[in-house]
């Protein structure tokens, strides 16, 4: 039985980055996927972290994926792009596509990429995580498959479009991450693994045995009208699949088709660093001692308690549960190498 374990930063960067390229991808886009996993384990968001590793390795070693793909521009004008991912890991053609808007965006101000035919990508945050690193604004929206009700109705007819948007802010990023169901897929399966009871109220239709569960939209018509727009920023303006069009999810044979799309801004164009900084400082003040209500004893930003998840994780290590370990152990095995603990 695998034992729980904490690794560093760097330590589980190595062993995603060597499982990867085990899997026969190039070690550059080993280390993007490396990079958006990492992040989100370290932003506390371990649903979207290493633990969706091996499940990519299969889906790689099945054919789903394209291990080395030739990503390639389709339409251009400006500092507008459109990329057709030719079924990359979700993570490679993500991070590809905003390192090509941060890059744009460096030359023109702001940027949008579009990045078609690709995959599940893990946490939009990771995402808009590197446009903050490099001082700018990211913006990122994903479709995905259908597994969420639009607002009156009760089938799978959209995905919960996940949609992320970052700051730069010394003391911490200012980072809004989220998908457009009242809870993803993947907060369930961790709630239900850790035993957790979850709401029925986070449901268009009850989960029943046989059945695929139907995801509620946040908000009401207001999530639902915002998953259709993202609909329309990622896959209709960029040629890709629509919801009804896109393959299984989580197929091992069979791609997903998801499309993307980054933004990325640099704001030093628009106002000189210190007066930014100085601006969103004051905001962000009369934020935190706004009038509380009763049982309240801080008002938490966007991204708040991410940064803080990060700080406490590069100090102290990354916690891996037991059955991640044994996971990665096992993929590790049936890729014929060792998982690099050490």
């Amino acid at each position: 039985m695998a034992m729980s374990r904490i690794v560093s930063e760097e330590r589980l960067f190595a062993i995603i980055s060597h499982l990867v390229e085990r899997a026969g991808v190039p070690a550059a886009d080993a280390r993007r996927c490396a990079r958006i996993l990492v992040t989100a384990d370290l932003r506390g968001i371990p649903s979207h972290g290493v633990r969706m590793l091996p499940g990519k390795i299969h889906r790689v070693l099945g054919g789903a994926f394209n291990p080395n793909p030739r990503i390639t521009k389709v339409a251009e004008f400006g500092s507008v792009t459109v990329l057709d991912a030719d079924r990359a890991i979700g993570m490679v053609a993500g991070a590809v596509a905003m390192e090509t808007a941060i890059s744009l965006a460096r030359e023109a101000g702001i940027s949008w990429v579009s990045v078609r035919n690709s995959n599940h990508f893990g946490a939009a945050g990771s995402y808009v995580m590197m446009a903050v690193e490099e001082g700018m604004i990211g913006f990122c929206f994903s479709n995905c498959g259908p597994i969420m009700a639009v607002y009156g109705t009760k089938s799978r007819c959209i995905g919960n479009n996940p949609m992320a948007i970052g700051a730069p802010h010394r003391p911490f990023p200012v980072v809004l991450d989220m998908a457009l169901s009242i809870s993803s897929f993947g907060r369930i399966h961790t709630m239900k693994r850790n035993g957790d009871p979850v709401p029925d109220e986070w449901y268009a239709v009850p989960p029943e045995p046989g059945k695929d569960a139907v995801l509620r939209a946040m908000g009401g018509p207001k999530g639902s009208g915002l998953a259709i727009m993202v609909e329309l920023l990622t896959s209709v303006v960029a040629g890709g699949a629509i919801p009804w069009d896109m393959r299984p999810f989580k197929s091992t044979e069979k791609n997903d088709g998801t499309t993307h799309t980054m933004i990325a801004l640099d704001v030093r164009r628009l106002v000189p660093d210190e007066q930014y900084e100085e601006t969103l400082e004051r905001f962000v003040e009369q934020l935190k001692t706004a009038e509380r209500v009763e049982g309240v004893n801080e008002v938490i930003l966007p991204g708040e308690l991410e940064w803080r998840s990060t700080l406490k994780k590069r100090a102290e290590g990354i916690p891996l549960d037991a059955d991640v370990v044994e996971s990665l152990d096992n993929v590790a095995a049936f890729l014929g190498t060792a998982v690099p603990w050490e």
